[in-house]
């Protein structure tokens, strides 16, 4: 497992993502001054109201992304014998990335779901090692493997 090849991957997914965002608000702005140019009434507030109203869904939205951009500068890619921040797991469940929430990436034929320490797996299975088990959910989840 290629790891720094996969962090790579990660942040640059995390990039993309975060410049598709910054595009769009730049559009929902451009947008936004053209409308307030040549519009009155009523229409016009509903509309100017539901604009910003996304502005603030894509504000928080690009926060995350950097906060899980800044998250991703500070993980090492260095393997240990211990699940930890940054370890990719292999377990009877799947693949997992010890990193930022709600991604899947598919890497080296396999899909990884990158998860923070903080979920409730990733909390499982940090300072576990190979061939512990973990229980959630009534299931038993067995560590094949860890980089």
């Amino acid at each position: 497992m290629d790891k720094l090849k996969l962090h790579r991957t990660v942040i640059q997914q995390l990039q993309d993502s975060l410049h598709g965002l910054q595009q769009h608000m730049q559009q929902l702005i451009e947008d936004a001054a053209n409308d307030s140019k040549s519009s009155v009434g009523d229409k016009h507030e509903t509309t100017r109201a539901q604009v910003h109203l996304e502005q603030e869904k894509l504000s928080q939205a690009i926060s995350n992304i950097e906060q899980q951009l800044q998250v991703m500068e500070r993980l090492s890619v260095e393997t240990s014998d211990i699940v930890r921040s940054g370890s990719v797991v292999e377990t009877s469940i799947g693949w997992f990335y010890i990193a930022v929430p709600n991604l899947i990436i598919d890497f080296e034929g396999n899909k990884l779901r990158c998860i923070s320490s903080g979920s409730p797996l990733g909390k499982l299975l940090m300072q576990k090692q190979t061939s512990e088990r973990v229980v959630m959910n009534g299931s038993d989840i067995i560590i094949r493997g860890i980089w």
